[in-house]
C-alpha cells in the first residue's frame, strides 16, 4: 500500500513538473510571435515615424532583437514590509511585459516591448531612450562576470 502511495505522487509530480514545463514553453512560444509581430509592425512604419525613433527605412529593415529583458516593479507596500534577511525576490511583481533591444548589426539603435494581455503577448510600445543606459551596463556586467545576458532583467 505504501509502494503504491509513492508510486501515485512519485507520478503525480512529474505529471505537474511536466504540465508546468509544457506552458512554460507555450508561453515561451506565445512570447516570440508577440514580439515577431511587434517588431514587423515597427518596420512598417512611416518615415517620419521611425525618424522619431531614430531610425530609417533601411535600418528598420535590418534591425534585430536581442536578448529580451523582464520588467518587474517593486511596490512600496512590499517594501516598507521588507525585512532583513528576507528574500529579496519576495518584492519583486511581474509586470507580464517584456522588452527587446534593437540591434542594426552590432550597433544598439532602439527597443520594443510586449504586454501579456488578453491571453497573448501585444505591443506595449515601440521606442525607449532608457534602453541606451540599460543595454551597455547589461552587456558590460555580463562579460566582466562571466553572467548570462538573458539572466537580467529589469
Amino acid at each position: 500500500m505504501k509502494r503504491k502511495c509513492l508510486i501515485i505522487v512519485i507520478v503525480s509530480i512529474m505529471l505537474f513538473l511536466g504540465i508546468n514545463i509544457g506552458i512554460h514553453a507555450q508561453d515561451e512560444q506565445a512570447q516570440e510571435r508577440g514580439a515577431d509581430k511587434t517588431h514587423k509592425t515597427m518596420k512598417k512604419l512611416s518615415g517620419a515615424m521611425l525618424k522619431t525613433l531614430k531610425l530609417t527605412k533601411e535600418e528598420a529593415a535590418q534591425t534585430t532583437r536581442g536578448e529580451k529583458l523582464k520588467v518587474y516593479i517593486i511596490g512600496l507596500d512590499k517594501l516598507k514590509a521588507f525585512q532583513s534577511g528576507d528574500n529579496t525576490k519576495k518584492l519583486l511583481t511581474d509586470t507580464k511585459e517584456i522588452v527587446f533591444p534593437l540591434y542594426v548589426g552590432k550597433v544598439l539603435k532602439n527597443a520594443l516591448s510586449i504586454r501579456k494581455r488578453g491571453g497573448g503577448w501585444k505591443t506595449a510600445s515601440i521606442g525607449s531612450n532608457e534602453i541606451h543606459f540599460l543595454e551597455p551596463v547589461r552587456m558590460k556586467h555580463s562579460q566582466e562576470n562571466n553572467i548570462k545576458v538573458k539572466s537580467y532583467y529589469i
